[in-house]
């Protein structure tokens, strides 16, 4: 939808009583830090527990900052000052749980930090925004997913989940057929682009397309600032800090699939009646194939 841009993420709506944990807000925050912001977040990602006990001269000298810089980092992070970001990180290290053991071995560990990626993303996703969210879905006449490369699977799983809510969907594997769909949007139409990174063109185009066709625009990712957040009417941000063997979005895409998997509650909740004449069709036609 053409207008001004309201890019809700974790950091924009936070205040002082925001529940979303201090690593939370960095790894959302992406590469939109500054060099210097970028440095005192280093040292708060690095030692957690240490930050906690440091007064704000220490960690001005730890990360080679100045106490001004510390200061504003915390306000930019959604803190009255260095004190109250203790105070939350405090809180955040005395909940987290212990640190993973290779007892476990490799597939419990990548459950673990899955499930720890989840429980996270509980207290990081502003529920405003999902609710502006599946507002736009619910009064849409029809609704493009879009997705490219490692998002495509959730695309396809957003847009299948959608239409069992009732939704008219619109879906396509290749890019250049969502890209012409977009362009065939109208207003009161919406498009909900899944990206990990919001930064892929050929997912930016699409968004674009979408945008100039006069239809709403529905972003979910996993970093608040990025190109794709700038291009949505609503964002919805949710990841997680992806562990250094992975190359590509794995537990975000796990947190995504999870985000539409509410979004299909809610709108399904919001008209059960749609909702269940869609499903009852959908079993009728599933159960033509079964033997």
């Amino acid at each position: 939808m053409t207008g001004n841009v309201t890019a809700v993420t974790v950091q924009e709506s936070q205040t002082p009583h925001s529940k979303a944990p201090v690593l939370e807000r960095l790894r959302a925050r992406g590469s939109g830090l500054s060099a210097t912001n970028e440095r005192i977040a280093q040292v708060v990602r690095d030692d957690p527990s240490g930050v906690v006990g440091m007064t704000v001269s220490d960690l001005a000298s730890a990360s080679r900052t100045s106490v001004g810089s510390v200061v504003r980092f915390c306000q930019e992070l959604g803190f009255k000052g260095f004190q109250e970001l203790k105070l939350r990180l405090a809180g955040d290290v005395s909940t987290r749980g212990p640190k993973l053991e290779h007892s476990v071995g490799m597939p419990g560990r990548v459950l673990l930090e899955t499930a720890a990626a989840l429980n996270e993303a509980v207290s990081a996703l502003d529920s405003a925004a999902f609710a502006r969210a599946e507002g736009i879905l619910a009064e849409a006449r029809q609704v493009l997913v879009a997705g490219i490369g490692t998002s495509a699977p959730v695309a396809a799983d957003a847009a299948y989940r959608l239409q069992l809510a009732g939704l008219a969907t619109i879906h396509h594997a290749d890019a250049h057929a969502q890209d012409v769909a977009a362009a065939l949007l109208q207003p009161g139409d919406a498009c909900l682009t899944v990206s990990h990174t919001g930064q892929t063109q050929e997912t930016l185009a699409i968004t674009a397309t979408a945008r100039e066709a006069g239809a709403h625009t529905i972003g979910l990712c996993s970093f608040a600032h990025s190109p794709l957040t700038q291009q949505c009417d609503e964002v919805l941000v949710a990841g997680s800090a992806e562990t250094g063997y992975r190359l590509e979005a794995m537990t975000s895409r796990f947190v995504h699939l999870a985000v539409v998997d509410a979004l299909y509650v809610a709108l399904s909740e919001r008209d059960p009646q749609r909702a269940e004449t869609a499903q009852q069709r959908s079993l009728a036609a599933v159960a033509r194939h079964r033997l």
